[in-house]
């Protein structure tokens, strides 16, 4: 939860101020025979697990295309040129990397996304 910018506006969280939880969401989804939906998060984020780029480049291979247009784009951003960024802990291109999606990588979408990366 962030806080609007400008101070005429109120941003509000209904489930936050419900008091509930991810999981409590979960659970009321399930409960109401919704379909659980996938986590969302940006498509080039550089904390998604092997499991989660497998998946991309399997299921949605033009995201996955994004994802790794952008992985390219980002190689020569840095100031000091000697660096080289990279979307994939391996420091591979996106494209070439091998995904092991049971590696038991940390999933860093269990913490909250502030929405802010990569500004």
């Amino acid at each position: 939860m962030k806080s609007a910018r400008d101070p005429y506006i109120l941003n509000r969280h209904p489930l936050i101020e419900a008091n509930m939880s991810r999981q409590d969401c979960i659970n009321w989804m399930g409960k109401n025979n919704f379909k659980i939906p996938e986590k969302s998060a940006c498509i080039c984020c550089p904390f998604h697990d092997d499991k989660y780029w497998q998946n991309l480049k399997t299921k949605y291979p033009e995201e996955f295309a994004d994802a790794a247009a952008f992985d390219k784009e980002i190689r020569t951003i840095s100031r000091n040129k000697n660096i080289k960024n990279y979307t994939h802990r391996s420091c591979k291109p996106l494209d070439e990397v091998n995904f092991s999606p049971d590696d038991n990588q940390l999933d860093m979408f269990e913490n909250e996304c502030d929405g802010v990366c990569m500004i």
